[in-house]
Parts: C-alpha cells; structure tokens; sequence
C-alpha cells in the first residue's frame, strides 16, 4: 500500500496562521469570561448557612487546599455518603505567617439524610457543625481552573469592607457548591467568633 505524504507546509500561509491566532485568542477569552474574569463580587451581608463539616486540621501550604478537600470528597463518595459542598477554611495570613506554618482545615459538608452516619465518617475525620452566624460574603462562579484565580480578587474585597464598616477581620471560609458550579467566601463579623478555637 502506497504511503500518502502530505505536505503541511503549504497550510502554514500567513493568512492561516493569523486565523488560528485568532480563534486561540477568543477561545482564551470564552475560557476566562466563563471562569469569571468580569463576573461581580457583590458583598452581601446576612446570616450563613449551617453546614455539617467533615474535615481534616491541616498545616502547610494554602495551594494544597483543595487537593486536600478533593481527597475528602473522593473518600466519602466511594462509601455512597451524599455530599453538598467542597470547603478550606483558612486561618492565618499568608502575608505575616511562614509557609509550613499555615493553618487550615479542609473537607466536605454532607447532606442532612447521611446525618446517622456520623459515627462511621468520625472513625476517619473530624465533624463539626458550622452553625449559623453574622458574616459577609461573596457568591462567585467555580466553573473552572481560572474560576480559583479570578476568584482572589474576593478575598480582598471582603476585607475592605469589613475595614469600611469596622468589622472584625475573621478568617474566611471558602465554600464550593459541587452542582450550582459557584464558591461562597463566608466571613464571619461577630467580634467574640473564634473559627481556630472552634474547628482547629
């Protein structure tokens, strides 16, 4: 059987390559809009949700946060336990702390129905209820990679406006909902909240 040679170089015109600059551009573009590039950061002020938290204390670098929820919820979905959300739950300044001497908890929150199987999660993480309480937060899309990145901005957000209505700056919980694809970043503004002393 005769090999068939094709020659590629005639395609590589510079008309072509214009074009196959411009289509990677817009999907660049389509990828980082969908991710949330101009997506509002709106401070909404309430009470948040409760949450039943399944959780390891964790120290070390924040980059590994979500790998370490994502082990959580894989574990918890091998043994058929419902789960709501993705959460980290970080408490201390990356900007003022070293690196190995960050502290954080992360993990899953689980449906209300898998509630009598509590003694069986314990026997391999921590449990807690994050009950309902006075914060600030901010509902962000969590639909890709970039969603993360986009996401920074929120953090910085939430903390001048609790300078502006001189509220306590308390550690910030990241809440990701797996179906509605969005992150909650819940903070709490009672002064006497102690999210360390609590989960930690």
């Amino acid at each position: 059987m005769r090999k068939i040679k094709i020659d590629f170089k005639q395609y590589l015109t510079k008309q072509n390559l214009v074009i196959v600059g411009i289509v990677f551009v817009v999907i660049v573009f389509v990828y980082l809009v969908y991710g949330g590039l101009f997506s509002r950061a709106k401070v909404i002020e309430g009470t948040s949700p409760q949450y039943i938290l399944i959780y390891q204390s964790l120290k070390g670098s924040y980059l590994k946060g979500a790998s370490n929820s994502n082990k959580t919820y894989k574990w918890l979905k091998s043994h058929d336990i419902a789960v709501d959300n993705k959460f980290e739950y970080y408490f201390d300044n990356p900007m003022e702390e070293e690196k190995e001497d960050l502290r954080y908890i992360a993990g899953c929150t689980v449906k209300n129905k898998d509630y009598e199987r509590l003694d069986f999660i314990m026997n391999k993480f921590s449990v807690e209820i994050f009950f309902p309480v006075r914060a600030v937060y901010i509902i962000f899309p969590a639909r890709n990679q970039f969603s993360k990145i986009a996401g920074l901005r929120v953090y910085w957000k939430l903390f001048r406006y609790a300078n502006k209505k001189q509220y306590p700056k308390n550690a910030i919980i990241v809440v990701t909902d797996i179906e509605k694809k969005q992150t909650t970043y819940l903070m709490p503004i009672d002064p006497d909240y102690n999210a360390v002393g609590r989960y930690y």
